[in-house]
């Protein structure tokens, strides 16, 4: 009998130290959610761009992005106006030098468009890099819902005519081809513009005379010729008409340059 009480005894003790152990190690406490450990809408590094694609499903991004753009394109418009402020400003700034003579009107002068031209190419540098700035955030958005909206095709296609203008003031015609074939795509309504194609016609007269200059091969050279006679015609057409004297001079011209190139 009392080796029976002392076995129970000791059961009993095993039981209570085992509870003891579990409630030390599982507390009869409801397990609160830290703040830092919710989830977070954390941006896709640049490392995974193909993740990039859930900006497609998220158009608060998109239109995020057309935010950044559109103050891209207004700070790029405010250097523009302060340009022209700035350059009016400097026949101020010379304004004391004499002009007794003619030699001293022509030096001032000389003065002036130097001063003015410095402003403008520094100026026009930095609007372009905010126009820039502006497309890119353009090419960032994936959204549909955004890329359909007038809003977004008309940004676009301001960024886009800003760019080319600026390239051509610095008569520099980089960029401004493809600019241009982009700024085709937004709106059917837009090849009907003249002034595209004879722009795309002087760039491609530029690369024909580069191309003859470092001694490309001919085809290259026709090539060119071709694609400026090609945007001249267009720009004739669109501006005079197919059936105006100014079409019937140029396409004449066009069959006796090609075919003078041939031969």
């Amino acid at each position: 009998m009392r080796k029976l009480i002392v076995l129970l005894y000791y059961i009993f003790l095993c039981v209570f130290s085992l509870q003891s152990q579990q409630k030390e190690v599982l507390p009869d406490t409801q397990i609160e959610k830290e703040y830092e450990s919710d989830w977070k809408d954390y941006d896709i590094p640049n490392r995974f761009p193909d993740l990039k694609i859930l900006d497609a499903i998220d158009p608060v991004k998109s239109e995020k992005n057309l935010k950044l753009a559109k103050e891209n394109y207004d700070q790029a418009l405010r250097i523009l106006r302060e340009t022209k402020i700035q350059m009016e400003s400097v026949k101020e700034q010379y304004r004391h030098l004499p002009e007794n003579h003619l030699w001293q009107i022509k030096e001032k002068q000389e003065k002036i468009e130097k001063k003015q031209k410095e402003i403008k190419i520094k100026n026009y540098q930095k609007a372009k890099i905010y126009i820039i700035k502006g497309l890119e955030h353009l090419e960032q958005i994936l959204s549909e819902k955004v890329i359909k909206t007038e809003y977004y095709l008309n940004l676009k296609s301001n960024l886009l005519r800003q760019f080319v203008i600026l390239q051509l003031s610095m008569n520099d015609i980089s960029g401004i081809i493809p600019a241009i074939e982009t700024y085709f795509t937004l709106k059917e309504e837009h090849k009907n513009e003249p002034y595209p194609y004879k722009i795309l016609a002087y760039c491609y007269q530029f690369l024909e005379n580069s191309s003859r200059r470092s001694n490309a091969g001919n085809e290259v050279i026709y090539n060119y010729k071709k694609l400026k006679y090609k945007n001249l015609l267009d720009y004739v057409i669109i501006k005079y008409g197919k059936e105006s004297q100014q079409y019937q001079m140029l396409k004449k011209e066009v069959e006796r340059e090609i075919v003078e190139n041939i031969l």
